[in-house]
C-alpha cells in the first residue's frame, strides 16, 4: 500500500486495530532473562496462527532465543560410518521439541549437518543412509598416485544431487564445519561457499581423498585436531551446547594380534585412539554436555549396518535426553552450577 492509496476495508472497520493491539511485543531488554523467554513464546504462538512459512517463524524463534540467551548447538563429531548415529540423536532430540539453533560439523558428522541444515528431514536422512549402505563401493576407485581411495567425482556428484548449488550462509539452519589446513596446521572454518565444497573438504581424510585447495588453503579432514567441534558452536553463538563424540569407546573395538600386521587396520586404530581422545577432551572444555553412542562392534567402515548405526545413536540420545532437558531448564531458569553427567547408553 503506497501514499495516497484507500485504507483497507478493515482498517475503517477497527479489524486492523483490534489485530495490532493484540499483538504481543517483547519486553524491553533490561527485563529478567525468563521475561523475555516468555514474550518469545507469545510471540511465537501469535505467528503460528499468521500465514507465514514455518521457516520464518523457525527464523524468528531462533532469534528470540539469541536475545534470551537461549540458542541451542549441536557439535556432529566425525567418525566414518559411525557418523550415521547422529541421525538417531537428531530424531531423538526433534521429537522431544528442543530447539535446534545452529550445527557444527567434523567429517562425516558435517555431512549428516549439512544434510540437516539444508532442511533435509531426519526420516528423509534414514533413507539416505539406507541408499548409500548397498552403494559404498560406488565411491572407492583406488588411485595410489594420487593419494586416494575414493572417486572425487562421484562423491561430489552424490553431494550435488541434494545440495546443488546452495551456499554453505544459504542452510535453513545455520551452519559451519571445520578442516585443518595442511600448510599452516591450523584448524580452518569453513563458514561460506559451495556446500558440497563445504563437505568435500571436511571428508578429505587423509589417503581417502586428495587435500582440498581453498584460496591460499589447503584443507584435509580436521578429526586430527578437532573432530567434535563444540568450540566452533561457541565462535557461532551458541548459549546452549551439546557434543556428540562419535568415535566408538575403544574398548569395544577389537584389535587382531595375528602377525602379518594389517597396515590399514593399525593406521585406522592410531587415528582412533587419537580422535576419540582428543575429540572429548576439547568437547568437555567448551559443551555443557557431550556423549558417546555405544556402537558395539560394529567398525567405522561398516556402512552397510547403517540402521544399527542409527539405534545406537538413538539409544545414546534417549539415555542422556533428560539431562540434556534439565540443563537446558537451567539455562532458562539462569541458574547456576555443575549441569548434568552425561551417561552410556548400551547397546
Amino acid at each position: 500500500m503506497g501514499p495516497g492509496d484507500p485504507l483497507p476495508p478493515e482498517a475503517t472497520s477497527g479489524q486492523f486495530l483490534v489485530q495490532s493491539a493484540a499483538r504481543p511485543t517483547l519486553p524491553a531488554l533490561s527485563g529478567s532473562r525468563q521475561l523475555i523467554w516468555e514474550a518469545a513464546e507469545s510471540e511465537s504462538a501469535y505467528l503460528s496462527g499468521r500465514p507465514s512459512s514455518a521457516r520464518f517463524r523457525r527464523t524468528v524463534d531462533s532469534m528470540a532465543r539469541c536475545v534470551a540467551g537461549l540458542q541451542v548447538g549441536l557439535a556432529l563429531g566425525g567418525g566414518a560410518a559411525w557418523g550415521w548415529a547422529h541421525i538417531g540423536v537428531l530424531s531423538v532430540l526433534e521429537e522431544a521439541g528442543l530447539p535446534i539453533d545452529m550445527i557444527s560439523g567434523c567429517s562425516m558428522g558435517s555431512v549428516v549437518g549439512a544434510f540437516r541444515s539444508a532442511g533435509i528431514t531426519v526420516d528423509r536422512l534414514k533413507d539416505i543412509a539406507h541408499y548409500w549402505r548397498t552403494r559404498t563401493r560406488r565411491f572407492i576407485e583406488w588411485r595410489f598416485w594420487r593419494m586416494c581411495l575414493l572417486n572425487e567425482k562421484i562423491v561430489r556428484k552424490a553431494f550435488r544431487q541434494y545440495f546443488d548449488d546452495r551456499e554453505v550462509n544459504q542452510t535453513e539452519i545455520p551452519y559451519w564445519a571445520n578442516a585443518v589446513d595442511i600448510r599452516t596446521g591450523k584448524e580452518y572454518t569453513i563458514r561460506d561457499g559451495s556446500l558440497v565444497d563445504c563437505v568435500r573438504a571436511s571428508i578429505a581424510l587423509p589417503g581417502l581423498l586428495p587435500p582440498s585447495p581453498r584460496d591460499s588453503h589447503l584443507l584435509v579432514d580436521a578429526g586430527i585436531m578437532d573432530p567434535v567441534p563444540v568450540i566452533l558452536l561457541r565462535k557461532m553463538g551458541c548459549h546452549y551446547a551439546i557434543g556428540i563424540n562419535a568415535m566408538a569407546e575403544l574398548e569395544s573395538q577389537q584389535v587382531s594380534n595375528r602377525y602379518p600386521f594389517n597396515a590399514f587396520d593399525i593406521m585406522s586404530r592410531c587415528m582412533h585412539v587419537m580422535g576419540h581422545e582428543i575429540g572429548q577432551a576439547r568437547a568437555e572444555q567448551a559443551a555443557n554436555l557431550v556423549f558417546t553412542p555405544s556402537l558395539g562392534t560394529i567398525t567405522k567402515l561398516q556402512f552397510s549396518r547403517s540402521p544399527e548405526i542409527i539405534e545406537c545413536g538413538r539409544k545414546a540420545a534417549e539415555a542422556n535426553l533428560p539431562a540434556i532437558l534439565a540443563g537446558y531448564e537451567r539455562l532458562k531458569s539462569g541458574a547456576t552450577g555443575a549441569p548434568p553427567a552425561a551417561v552410556t547408553a548400551r547397546s
